[in-house]
């Protein structure tokens, strides 16, 4: 995932306001449903499987023009890289979180991530510092947003090691295709950014 500059630049600014100012002990717990959190770590696994089964595609087809050598090796590390990250990683069904039911499928079934429009909460485990998530309709409009300037909030049940952060709705009822774009910084203040597409399902 290569990152531009920009998303550097923003992210030291994100860094000086992240949530670890927040007051603990003052610190609302809100209780996850089926439908209304996603957890950031099972969206950034897609995003890497994703990627990697992009990697595998072009490592598979050595006749293609834009296929050289150079660039498999980079391919090839990349993997390996995604590999190390996946293994090491824990699932929200791992964890205890509620499992989000996939939602029905649009008239154009898509490969996305199931959400719900019921949703309120992006959840994070402690080694996220700063994040930034937005969600985006097929014509670029705002759905939700969210990031870690806001409120934070424990999680019911699982306060010790995660904590989540209040999606503001830009805009009600939709159903459909869409794109989550995540801007991050990790412990060890490394930028990371991805988009995952998303299918939004209609709870109500």
């Amino acid at each position: 995932m290569k990152l531009k500059p920009t998303f550097i630049i923003a992210f030291c600014l994100l860094l000086t306001a992240c949530a670890c100012d927040n007051d603990e002990d003052n610190i609302k717990t809100v209780a996850l449903t089926e439908t209304n959190y996603v957890y950031e770590g099972d969206l950034y696994i897609y995003a890497l499987e994703t990627e990697r089964q992009n990697l595998f595609d072009y490592l598979e087809n050595p006749n293609d023009p834009n296929y050289n050598e150079e660039q498999a090796a980079i391919a090839e590390q990349r993997i390996g890289e995604i590999n190390e990250i996946i293994e090491s990683s824990t699932t929200g069904a791992m964890i205890g979180f509620p499992i989000i039911p996939p939602p029905p499928l649009p008239p154009v079934p898509c490969i996305c991530f199931s959400v719900w429009n019921q949703l309120e909460f992006l959840v994070l485990d402690d080694s996220i510092l700063a994040i930034e998530a937005t969600i985006t309709d097929q014509n670029q409009e705002v759905l939700f947003y969210a990031n870690s300037q806001s409120e934070m909030l424990n999680v019911l049940e699982f306060q010790d090691g995660f904590k989540a952060f209040r999606f503001e709705a830009q805009q009600e009822g939709y159903f459909g295709p869409a794109t989550l774009t995540i801007n991050k910084v990790d412990q060890s203040e490394t930028p990371i950014s991805y988009s995952v597409p998303l299918l939004i399902g209609d709870a109500q």
